[in-house]
């Protein structure tokens, strides 16, 4: 899981957060620039260091044979499901079935973070970036 030092993710866009470690790092909170502590995510501590995207696709999508817009990871467990833009919404669903906040997009080239919660988007510096193929 991950350490809580005091801090949490501050600001719209910013990049707040940074990764530290190899495999199992560890996430260290500091307000970063154009920060201010009116936003917060204060669902940080439900992140898991080790979560592994569970696939290329959307879980629920490829089980039905659905399609989808965009991917989404949950960065609690790894569950992989698609935006708000797709039919079937299952990132969303995901979290209001499992209660685990925090997504990142699974999309090439998009490194921003996403707390249902509180409606924040963040980013986390050096983490590791899962995007599918």
């Amino acid at each position: 899981m991950v350490a809580n030092l005091g801090f949490a993710a501050t600001g719209v866009f910013c990049f707040v957060l940074r990764w530290v470690g190899d495999g199992g790092g560890v996430l260290i909170f500091g307000a970063g620039e154009g920060g201010g502590m009116g936003d917060q995510c204060g669902h940080l501590d439900q992140v898991d260091v080790g979560a592994e995207p569970s696939g290329e696709g959307c879980v629920e999508c490829l089980r039905k044979g659905g399609r989808w817009v965009h991917l989404r990871m949950c960065r609690s467990c790894g569950h992989v499901g698609c935006c708000d833009s797709s039919p079937g919404r299952h990132a969303t669903g995901h979290y209001r079935e499992a209660g685990h906040p925090v997504v990142s997009s699974f999309e090439p080239g998009e490194d921003w973070w996403w707390c249902y919660a509180d409606e924040l988007t963040f980013g986390v510096e050096g983490a590791p970036d899962y995007a599918h193929s």
